[in-house]
């Protein structure tokens, strides 16, 4: 074995990995994956016998491609990289190595969220829930264990400063899954516990807005706007715009869609500044009829993509397809 050719792939495999999340931060996920492909490939080109550094740094830029191949729609690409990382994560030496565990907690967040994607084969939020609850016990022993998280050695976790793993994390991802399975009274049970425990305003944004979606399902509207609005009001707080823009897509389109709802003050003006600052702006016309549309009355745009359509063009669109009414995961252009 060659350490020193070993050590020059791991700092190489690093800087790629650096260049990946520099292209997620732009939201250039095509860069990205490519960026992460090629770390992976370069932990992959190192001969054995592999080392326990060069383990964690594959597993990471598999975990990194990951992110990516989500970001891009590919959930089954995306699916075998997560589980090839966490096989990683399972042996003896990797699982034993100091502050592995924050790697291990965010493969498997990262396997739940892959769960929870709504009209695609690997949909199973009863698993998603199994996969988040695994992930609060690891952030739960890591808070009870008397050592803080190691930092990463070659940079190996974006953002690993060695402090203890965020247990409301979890709790909301938890909570997200219970929403999805109808378990309304857990999800506000462990959503609660996030807004009371936590002082961050993308984990307050996180469980504002799914607190707001467990109270839309029981048509409990005035409380779901509620909890939207104050989701908004973090996520202005974090400098999220693409969470802003997703909350006043959902706001306006139930603000059109609800009786309850429909006095309330119009957010239009507020949606167009929010997609103009992520250098978004909605078609000219409607992909579906081809016809004129400007943002407003009668016009759609999905919280989760951004893409914007004439609302009686998408709710027929998918009727005629046997898939029913307008959701936030059926986009014509993001869907086959």
């Amino acid at each position: 074995m060659n350490s020193n050719a070993d050590e020059g792939a791991l700092q190489l495999a690093a800087t790629q990995r650096e260049a990946g999340w520099a292209a997620y931060r732009k939201g250039a996920f095509g860069e990205m994956r490519d960026a992460f492909s090629d770390a992976v490939n370069t932990c992959e080109s190192i001969p054995p016998p592999v080392s326990t550094a060069a383990k964690r740094a594959l597993a990471n830029s598999l975990r990194g491609r990951a992110v990516a191949l989500n970001k891009k729609g590919d959930i089954a690409a995306a699916s075998r990289d997560t589980s090839q990382a966490l096989q990683l994560l399972a042996e003896p030496d990797l699982a034993a190595a100091p502050g592995i565990q924050r790697l291990h907690e965010m493969c498997v967040t990262l396997q739940g969220h892959l769960r929870m994607h709504e009209g695609t084969p690997q949909y199973d939020p009863a698993a998603a829930l199994q996969h988040f609850q695994l992930a609060l016990a690891i952030a739960q022993a890591d808070n009870r264990s008397e050592i803080d998280a190691a930092p990463s050695q070659h940079r190996l976790v974006s953002g690993s400063s060695g402090s203890k793993l965020d247990v409301t994390s979890s709790l909301s991802n938890i909570g997200q899954a219970e929403l999805h399975l109808g378990h309304y009274a857990q999800a506000e049970s462990h959503l609660r516990q996030v807004i009371e425990g936590s002082v961050v305003p993308e984990r307050l944004c996180v469980a504002h807005g799914v607190l707001g979606s467990v109270f839309r399902q029981q048509g409990r509207w005035l409380q779901a706007m509620e909890h939207w609005q104050e989701a908004l009001r973090q996520a202005r707080m974090a400098g999220e715009v693409d969470a802003e823009a997703a909350l006043l897509a959902k706001i306006a389109r139930y603000q059109r869609r609800v009786p309850e709802l429909q006095g309330q003050p119009s957010v239009y003006a507020d949606l167009s500044s929010a997609l103009q600052r992520l250098g978004r702006t909605p078609d000219a016309a409607c992909s579906i009829c081809m016809d004129e549309m400007h943002l407003g009355e009668g016009v759609i745009i999905l919280e989760t993509c951004l893409h914007a359509y004439h609302s009686e063009c998408l709710e027929q669109f998918w009727r005629t397809r046997g898939y029913g009414g307008v959701t936030t995961t059926n986009c014509p252009m993001c869907q086959p």
